[in-house]
């Protein structure tokens, strides 16, 4: 009996100690799980946060890029209307160009368009031949000046007139206000006309401002100028064409003054 009692003792105080361990292992055990099951929900959670924010990211890059699509596709057109824009105002800017070039082109024409006329010089009605006067100019002179008289409607007796007072039929004059040749075209001035174009431009290749004939049809274009700009202001007289040729604008300040017109047109001139 005491000897059951004794191993039966042991048994339990070898026990306790097992129990003990049993108990430790099985602490430690939980212990283990719990952190790496809490490790993994964090990782977990953390991963999910990680998806949800790239989600998040993904959506404002989408919405960036949609912002962005949505920019260009208003920027485009209003790039294009500006466009658009400019360039209806630069048409419009360029057919007002156009049109300010033409009126001023209009208004600065020094001469009018004649219709061409170039026929058979002034013939006598006694004679039936041409009209020569007594001046010291040669009869192929006087035949060409009659031709080109008929053109822009002069009589050759008013261009003989002038050249009488302006240069005494010298065709080397030049005067101290630089006026040159037998009608005495200005230096500062004469250019205007030589470049404008009719039927007598072919008698004006290699311009030589001493030629005879050549000064006269400059002078010509010159006098039909200035009869233009007399008829728009209401003077039709030959006074106030030869005056204006003389003085310019400055007629126009006192258009009853005409000596120079006085003193062509008191120049004598007669057939031969």
């Amino acid at each position: 009996m005491k000897t059951k009692q004794i191993v039966a003792m042991v048994l339990i105080l070898l026990s306790i100690p097992a129990m003990a361990f049993v108990s430790f292992v099985a602490k430690n055990e939980i212990g283990k799980n719990e952190p790496t099951t809490v490790i993994a929900e964090t990782i977990k959670t953390e991963k999910e946060a990680e998806t949800v924010i790239t989600t998040e990211e993904t959506t404002v890059t989408e919405t960036e890029t949609m912002v962005e699509e949505t920019e260009s596709t208003t920027k485009v057109p209003t790039q294009t209307n500006v466009s658009a824009s400019n360039v209806a105002k630069k048409s419009t800017s360029s057919n007002t160009t156009s049109t300010i070039a033409k009126e001023t082109t209009t208004k600065i024409e020094l001469l009018p368009s004649f219709e061409f006329k170039l026929t058979a010089p002034e013939k006598s009605a006694s004679t039936g031949g041409i009209v020569y006067y007594d001046v010291p100019i040669s009869d192929e002179d006087q035949e060409f000046i009659a031709m080109v008289c008929e053109y822009y409607d002069f009589e050759p007796v008013l261009v003989y007139q002038i050249m009488k007072v302006e240069s005494d039929y010298n065709p080397n004059c030049v005067s101290s206000t630089n006026d040159h040749g037998i009608m005495q075209l200005n230096a500062r001035w004469y250019k205007e006309y030589l470049n404008q174009q009719d039927d007598m431009s072919v008698y004006l290749e290699d311009f030589d401002i001493y030629d005879i004939r050549q000064n006269v049809i400059v002078a010509l274009r010159e006098l039909c100028y200035w009869r233009d700009i007399c008829a728009n202001k209401g003077y039709y007289g030959v006074k106030s064409m030869l005056e204006s040729y003389n003085k310019g604008f400055n007629y126009f300040k006192n258009p009853d003054y005409t000596p120079y017109a006085n003193k062509v047109l008191a120049v004598n001139i007669k057939e031969r």
